[in-house]
């Protein structure tokens, strides 16, 4: 199934099996009605919620970037510029704050592209915005460009302390003597 493929491409994407992934992705393609290669076509039918809709997108565009495919890569990653703007328009017309998967999905394409100060600014807004810990930043292979930058190094040790300071309050909570 189209659904089956579109998962298959992400995890292989994930896992850094590039080319792979792209053929999950393009057997995908093939199989969706009117398979113009655009990112409506890719990413936005209805077997794919719309929770999962942008990482698909990123697994797509970052194997695309890491085999050289820049004209794929930039097709997705202008319509994907795009898809965030109308998502920072939205938030502004309706007087909130981006919330913080839109965050860390800004700042994840911003790493791919290798734009490596707007992802970090973009990690900093996502962790400011009361982001729910989040350990998975450590692993992610789509930010693996920022490791080493010392911005990112504090925002990790800044989870990293909270995520101790939950563990400890969760060991207290369990060691009191029940009454």
């Amino acid at each position: 199934s189209v659904g089956y493929l579109i998962n298959m491409g992400e995890i292989e994407s994930i896992a850094g099996n590039f080319d792979t992934s792209i053929k999950f992705f393009e057997q995908a393609i093939e199989r969706i009605p009117g398979k113009e290669y655009d990112l409506e076509a890719t990413n936005r039918g209805p077997w794919i919620s719309a929770a999962r809709q942008t990482h698909v997108t990123l697994a797509l565009l970052h194997a695309y970037r890491e085999t050289g495919n820049d004209v794929r890569a930039n097709l997705i990653a202008e319509v994907f510029e795009q898809d965030l703007d109308k998502q920072r328009q939205f938030f502004r017309s309706v007087g909130v704050k981006a919330e913080h998967l839109f965050l860390y999905a800004e700042a994840q394409f911003h790493a791919i592209e290798g734009r490596k100060s707007e992802a970090l600014a973009t990690l900093r807004d996502w962790r400011e915005n009361d982001a729910a810990i989040f350990n998975y930043l450590k692993t992610d292979p789509f930010l693996q460009n920022l490791r080493h930058e010392s911005k990112f190094q504090v925002i990790v040790a800044e989870i990293e302390s909270e995520l101790a300071d939950v563990r400890a309050q969760y060991y207290a909570s369990n060691s009191a003597p029940i009454e």
